[in-house]
């Protein structure tokens, strides 16, 4: 499939951006999404001549570095012994500002399991239907949806101190 350096060099220029923004979005996280996609590319280039690609190229690496994410978070959360717990309390909602309910919002994603995050950041984030994930992710569109359904009743159950609070202060308003 690749002949030579500057095939490869040729695919790598053609593809890496579109690669890295899939990765960052998936891990928010610059240098694992570098590390992952240097990660892909090196294995497409020591099993080049082994690799039969029947689709195009850019799916194949673009599903290449979305199952390389999944593998990253799933060692990743294994790793991860402590989950933290965010004391809401401390401060109520009406200083809340934006950028900090935008940062609860990510983390509260970031504590999903690593295939409903990925399946939630494709379907809010990157804004791809259920049967786009599907065929992305070799899943039922079923799976999906419930992944969905199962990331949305986490999120509220992470955020709930939050929106209580939220509306708590605005019945006292």
């Amino acid at each position: 499939m690749i002949a030579d350096k500057t095939a490869f060099q040729k695919i790598f220029l053609e593809h890496y951006a579109r690669l890295f923004q899939t990765a960052f979005r998936l891990l928010r996280d610059r240098m694992s999404a570098e590390d992952v996609v240097q990660e892909v590319f090196a294995k497409l280039w020591i099993n080049r001549d082994q690799l039969t690609v029947h689709t195009n190229l850019g799916g194949y690496l673009r599903k290449s570095v979305v199952n390389a994410c999944l593998n990253y978070l799933d060692k990743q959360s294994r790793l991860t012994i402590s989950s933290e717990t965010t004391d809401f309390t401390s401060e109520g909602p009406t200083k809340i500002e934006h950028e900090e309910l935008s940062t609860m919002l990510d983390n509260a994603i970031g504590k999903l399991p690593p295939q409903c995050r990925i399946i939630f950041t494709l379907s809010r984030k990157e804004g791809l239907g259920n049967q786009e994930i599907a065929d992305q992710l070799g899943l039922s569109k079923r799976t999906v949806e419930n992944q969905l359904a199962i990331a949305l009743i986490k999120l509220r159950e992470m955020l709930k101190p939050f929106l209580a609070a939220t509306v708590l202060v605005a019945s006292l308003l």
